[in-house]
């Protein structure tokens, strides 16, 4: 789910991918496109950011190449000076500079929900859990139809335990985009940490091997885990394994969790019997 020119969590390294392809496209076509190259500068800093893949991880240096080359072309305009603070964010990781950077466009681009969305981004990374609140709540504010800031700000009331708030965001969130699966799954993700599996069964009931999304795959393979559903968790997990030809170690890292599940499995009185009997 990629909505906005900042991805949440729940977005996929290919369909990041597929942006970064088609904004160096643009930048191929027009080698002056300043708005092109800050924005591919801001998806390969993200990237890098949030990826334990090596080739993700090599994204530094294109990040700050495009970066480079919108400053050059338009130092002050604010899409550089927003690629600049998301590259001191999620490259250097100087989170100072970048809430400096951010201060900045504060004045610039008073009616805009991106400056608000990366301070509280910065703020949550730095475990400001009160600020970080404020700010998305400012983005809200100026952006209420915004899908992805407002699963960006469910996730930071779930993580901050606030879940009635993250549920009210999920729902207001499937009132725009209705039966969105990514969605669902975040929604379901909550009701686990609040132990009522069967609500987020019900929710992720249409997840299986074939859903392209990391994340929402691995919430219904924790949801399997937590109901102790070992053997269906297993079959997903191989299922999954054999259907993709996975690109990178992000997308492969899912899988520990089958020799996890299998080990568990193993400690389980009369299991293997029952898993081979379910296979018949």
């Amino acid at each position: 789910m990629l909505r906005s020119h900042v991805p949440s969590w729940s977005c996929s390294a290919d369909l990041v991918w597929k942006a970064i392809g088609f904004y160096e496209r643009a930048v191929q076509l027009d080698p002056k496109f300043a708005v092109a190259w800050a924005r591919l500068s801001r998806l390969d800093s993200f990237l890098s950011f949030n990826s334990f893949d090596p080739v993700n991880a090599a994204r530094r240096e294109p990040a700050k190449r495009a970066l480079e080359n919108a400053q050059g072309i338009e130092r002050n305009s604010a899409e550089a000076t927003l690629a600049l603070g998301y590259y001191q964010y999620w490259v250097l990781r100087d989170y100072g500079r970048a809430k400096t950077t951010f201060g900045r466009l504060s004045k610039s681009l008073p009616g805009s929900s991106e400056v608000p969305t990366a301070l509280g981004l910065i703020s949550r990374r730095e475990g400001n859990w009160d600020q970080s609140i404020a700010w998305f709540e400012q983005a809200l504010a100026l952006d209420p139809r915004n899908v992805e800031l407002i699963i960006t700000a469910a996730e930071t009331y779930g993580m901050h335990r606030r879940f009635e708030t993250a549920l009210r965001l999920y729902d207001r969130a499937l009132d725009i985009i209705p039966n969105d699966p990514d969605v669902m799954a975040g929604k379901a993700s909550i009701y686990q940490a609040q132990g009522n599996l069967p609500e987020a069964a019900s929710l992720l009931s249409g997840v299986s091997a074939e859903t392209p999304a990391e994340e929402t795959f691995h919430i219904k393979i924790t949801q399997l885990r937590l109901e102790r559903n070992y053997a269906q968790a297993i079959r997903l997990l191989q299922a999954r394994r054999a259907q993709f030809h996975f690109k990178s170690q992000s997308e492969k890292a899912l899988f520990p969790d089958l020799a996890r599940i299998h080990a568990t499995c193993r400690r389980r009185p009369g299991w293997s019997k029952s898993y081979r009997g379910r296979d018949a």
